[in-house]
């Protein structure tokens, strides 16, 4: 159960990821920008995420 949290919570970083990535493209202005504080909290925390869900799956191998 723990990894596959770990691996929803990867998944689900990185689809926000690259929404906030692609938005503008999405929204027809033609090259990505980043513009605003908002894309770079989206960012922050998709990677953030990322990271977690990474942590997740570690702390549940067994190491002998």
């Amino acid at each position: 159960m723990k990894s596959f949290f770990g691996i929803l919570l990867i998944a689900v970083g990185v689809l926000l990821n690259n929404t906030v990535y692609l938005q503008d493209l999405i929204l027809g202005q033609g090259y990505i920008s980043l513009d605003g504080w908002r894309a770079f909290v989206g960012l922050g925390v998709s990677l953030l995420m990322i990271l977690v869900g990474c942590l997740i799956l570690l702390s549940g191998r067994s190491y002998r």
